[in-house]
């Protein structure tokens, strides 16, 4: 188990294949009610340890190209997912940013996810 804090609080990922992964990590306030089309909100701390060992949920989309079966639907989908060698220095990062035309993307999804110890880095 790795621990490292964030801006919300302290996060427990797993160590896989002599990485660091992360999955789920909120990184605003879910986009509901009143937020629905704002800018995001800062997160909410959380107490605690927050575990880490699943991805975050997919957005709202049509049920097109099977996403529908691609994970639970829920309100907290601003998250993100990090793989790292290693959780101490200062190393790169490598930022992707979904697209998917509000049809086709989740977190989970193949093209999102690192794969051994490269990430995966495609576009829609």
């Amino acid at each position: 188990m790795v621990e490292v804090r964030v801006t919300g609080g302290t996060v427990r990922g797993t160590a896989e294949r002599g990485m660091a992964v992360f999955r789920g990590i909120p990184f605003a306030a879910p986009p509901v009610g009143e937020f629905r089309f704002a800018a995001p909100q800062p997160v909410e701390a959380w107490d605690g340890v927050r575990e880490t060992p699943a991805f975050g949920p997919p957005p709202p989309q049509a049920e097109v190209f099977g996403m529908d079966g691609m994970g639970a639907a829920g309100d907290e989908w601003l998250t993100v997912n990090v793989w790292s060698p290693g959780i101490v220095g200062d190393l790169p990062v490598m930022v992707w940013i979904q697209g998917g035309a509000y049809t086709a993307a989740c977190p989970a999804c193949p093209s999102t996810t690192a794969r051994g110890s490269r990430p995966a880095v495609s576009s829609w």
